[in-house]
């Protein structure tokens, strides 16, 4: 009689990469039990065993995105200026994380919901990406750069509205397949890097300032 299988962390790791290359492939249609299963060479029942759920695995899969912008983002190593790290933040950590990852990207920050949110680990994980962003608003706050009628909150969710938007924005102007191909008039050659510095400089600029009425 053959010994039972034990599906344990590092059966969960390897459905993860195999969850994540289909989901890079084909989005979240492409993810299911049994495919997964198939790729990573096992039973459903693993998948089961490890996640609980298909909804399960999804939110496994949210979390490795928070865990790879907190990493992004914690990866920028500070200077002398706390308001050009800030912008670096955002530009080596949301953008990078946007272009390498967009099929997570959209996942974690665009087809995010309540019920994956009220889940401890997810919402761990992404409450550690939000630290690391909390962490670069208070240096600048320490160094005069943020004014004391802003808090924290409020300058981190504009900070982070404004890198979603402009890593949605940019990976709407991938051609198909890869993406709708808005913007046509945009030059695809065009490297929008400077853009979100430009955009992200401003913003930054304007916390030293008291909010408007």
């Amino acid at each position: 009689m053959g010994r039972k299988r034990v599906h344990d962390e590092a059966t969960g790791e390897v459905l993860l990469d195999e969850a994540l290359t289909l989901l890079r492939a084909g989005g979240p249609p492409a993810v299911s039990v049994r495919a997964v299963a198939e790729a990573a060479g096992t039973s459903a029942r693993a998948v089961y065993t490890v996640f609980g759920s298909m909804p399960g695995m999804l939110d496994a899969l949210a979390r490795r995105g928070y865990d790879r912008l907190t990493a992004l983002v914690n990866g920028v190593a500070p200077t002398a200026d706390p308001a050009a790290d800030l912008v670096t933040a955002g530009v080596h950590g949301f953008r990078t994380f946007a272009l390498e990852e967009p099929a997570l990207f959209r996942l974690t920050f665009e087809q995010v919901s309540a019920e994956l949110l009220a889940r401890d680990a997810v919402m761990r994980a992404g409450y550690d990406s939000y630290r690391a962003l909390r962490a670069r608003v208070r240096r600048l706050r320490e160094a005069g750069g943020v004014h004391p009628g802003r808090t924290d909150e409020a300058c981190c969710f504009a900070f982070h509205a404004t890198c979603q938007g402009l890593g949605a924005s940019e990976l709407a102007t991938w051609r198909p397949p890869d993406g709708p191909g808005f913007w046509p008039m945009l030059d695809p050659a065009v490297d929008l890097g400077p853009v979100w510095r430009d955009t992200l400089t401003g913003l930054v600029e304007r916390f030293r300032h008291p909010p408007a009425d």
